[in-house]
């Protein structure tokens, strides 16, 4: 079958090289459309008591009521008190003005004063701009348990020791999202908010406030998770190009070739982009959804932002081990004495066999992660078995011997090779 296979690769060598490369070039761009999340549903077990718990939670209240942002205000001097009558008029005027502050993308008011929560006032219709103020003398009462009203005490008392610090020089505001906040929609929405806080502390009416408008921060909600994403994809195409290069550094020191680990990482790359693409058109388009397996049923969130990370580092990993050893075979057989097409014919027979049942036995070992009903596994699992399967039928059975085919001596330049015997 080997002798067979590489007999079909050397011959036809070029129809070969472009099938593949025509098979895998549109699949791959596919995966410039590729939509990660962060939302903690896809880490959770579908089923479980803690999913469900989840869900329902998130269906009766909204995801913002499990996870609320809080806005940090401190005042303008180092000895001044939240609690002072300025501090609450300028807090207050600061939730105005975000509230009259539209998303980045101009679709709606950025901060709905129904789903705010501040000792400094509530959100009221009648008021001009959806606010009613609350003074600080009302607090001085609740403080000296004067207020009036004695059956709210304790729920004052409550409120104003979750939203004000002992101290009293840091006050939280609470905003409960009416949307997700781990969703496309909640990541164009904190963007937008710290817009509108950057612009506040430029604001002229900002200037002599008693509250610190430059010092405002934005806490909780998908904030934190949210950075994180973003960060990865800042830095996930930087380490791609880092770990590629040192691929090319590395198995060109070893062969003492530029053409070997450029084939290298130009097999490993069209891999990686084959596999991103499927899994975009498995998980966001739903192509395998006719299967009814429930491990590939289209995602409405897209990929979990950890998988195609996580799977990177495995699948060039694997690819490049795969590359070695069948190269390694070919470059003996090279140096033993034979030409270039008998080489890499006899480096494929010897090895085909082996780099097969390796990657057989890794795809069903990846596959165990199809099984459990979490999605973020389903999708790193997916990306794995399809790499390891292309890797081993497609890239090194084919395309590899193919590419060598056609370069022939040129495979080992700069390097000078042996006469062939």
């Amino acid at each position: 079958f080997w002798k067979r296979l590489a007999r079909f690769a050397r011959s036809c060598s070029a129809l070969v090289v472009i099938v593949v490369v025509a098979l895998a070039v549109p699949c791959s761009l596919q995966a410039l459309r590729v939509e990660t999340s962060v939302d903690f549903a896809l880490l959770l077990p579908e089923g479980s008591p803690a999913t469900n718990a989840y869900t329902d939670v998130i269906e009766v209240f909204g995801s913002g009521s499990l996870n609320p942002y809080a806005l940090l205000i401190t005042p303008a001097s180092s000895n001044g008190s939240v609690a002072s009558q300025a501090f609450f008029d300028d807090t207050n005027f600061l939730l105005c003005f975000l509230s009259s502050t539209n998303f980045s993308d101009g679709t709606a008011p950025l901060l709905n004063l129904t789903f705010v929560r501040s000792v400094t006032g509530r959100a009221s219709a009648e008021q001009s701009c959806g606010w009613e103020p609350i003074a600080a003398s009302v607090w001085e009462q609740v403080k000296a348990r004067t207020f009036p009203i004695k059956s709210l005490l304790p729920d004052l008392e409550l409120l104003w020791r979750e939203q004000v610090s002992e101290s009293a020089s840091t006050m939280t505001v609470t905003i409960e999202l009416p949307f997700d906040p781990f969703s496309k929609r909640g990541r164009v929405w904190l963007t937008s908010m710290r817009d509108a806080l950057r612009a506040a502390a430029a604001d002229p009416r900002f200037a002599r406030s008693a509250i610190d408008a430059a010092g405002t921060q934005l806490a909780g909600g998908g904030g934190k998770m949210l950075d994180a994403q973003a960060a990865l994809e800042r830095y996930f195409p930087i380490t791609i190009g880092v770990t590629l290069a040192i691929v090319f550094v590395l198995v060109g020191v070893a062969f003492r070739s530029l053409l070997v680990p450029l084939r290298a990482v130009f097999c490993i790359t069209l891999t990686l982009g084959w596999v991103y693409g499927l899994v975009v058109l498995i998980y966001q388009d739903g192509a395998l959804e006719w299967t009814g397996i429930a491990a590939f049923k289209r995602v409405e969130q897209g990929l979990s932002w950890l998988s195609p990370v996580i799977a990177f580092a495995c699948m060039v990993g694997l690819g490049l081990d795969y590359d070695i050893f069948l190269l390694t075979r070919i470059y003996e057989c090279r140096l033993a004495g034979a030409d270039d097409a008998e080489a890499i014919a006899n480096g494929l027979v010897s090895s085909g066999s082996v780099i097969t049942a390796a990657g057989v036995i890794m795809a069903v070992a990846f596959t165990g992660l199809l099984i459990p009903p979490t999605v973020a596994y389903n999708q790193l699992a997916t990306m794995l078995v399809l790499s390891v399967l292309l890797d081993t039928f497609v890239v090194r059975t084919l395309l590899m011997p193919a590419i060598m085919f056609l370069l022939g001596s040129a495979n080992w330049w700069p390097k000078r090779m042996p006469q062939p015997q």
